[in-house]
């Protein structure tokens, strides 16, 4: 089970994957399992990492960026 706050990582995650496809960032050939699974695996770290966020939006975009950076490029 995850949590909401997990949830909605999740779809923040994965609205920031889809703009950096369309933008051209990333591989539009990334398998969507692999981007699934990345973006599940990041919204429970975040959770994690970030337990009471003061800037929610920033902190997370952030996270993503890194961790984009380390594992997906």
């Amino acid at each position: 089970m995850y949590t909401i706050y997990e949830m909605e990582n999740m779809f923040e995650i994965g609205r920031t994957l889809e703009v950096k496809i369309r933008a051209g960032e990333l591989d539009d050939d990334i398998d969507s399992k692999e981007l699934f699974s990345f973006a599940l695996k990041c919204a429970t770290e975040f959770e994690y990492e970030y337990p009471d966020s003061d800037d929610y939006y920033a902190d997370l975009d952030e996270f993503v960026e890194r961790k984009i950076k380390e594992e997906l490029k």
